[in-house]
């Protein structure tokens, strides 16, 4: 059984990398993508399809895109618009985690007060 040959490319592509479907689905099979080969992991359920349920805007969502030929694999240029893509889950930075030892701190002088004006009465 002979394995396909995975063209060489650089950084994993997302599905929110591309405009349409199309232009996943043509790249997924230009870099080697099938059934068995889940390049990027653009084919989440193995069936072939790369990007089918990721809802792209404009409904550019089937069919062929001819004018496409991205074989410099870079992805296309970040225009600020954040709608239609993963929510962002990443854990934040800066002063949240001091939050929660802030509070603590205050609940227990607070503890330590009460207490100590229990133990003078």
């Amino acid at each position: 059984m002979a394995l396909p040959t995975l063209a060489n490319h650089s950084g994993d592509r997302n599905c929110d990398d591309f405009e349409s479907h199309a232009q996943a689905q043509a790249f997924f099979e230009r870099h080697g993508g099938s059934e068995s080969a889940n390049v990027d992991g653009l084919d989440g359920d193995s069936d072939g399809q790369a990007c089918e349920d990721y809802e792209y805007s404009g409904g550019g969502g089937g069919g062929n895109d001819p004018g496409d030929d991205d074989d410099d694999n870079t992805p296309p240029a970040d225009d600020g618009d954040d709608t239609g893509g993963m929510p962002d889950t990443s854990t934040p930075t800066g002063t949240a985690p001091i939050l929660p030892l802030m509070l603590v701190g205050v609940f227990g002088a607070s503890a330590l007060l009460l207490y100590r004006r229990r133990l003078a009465l």
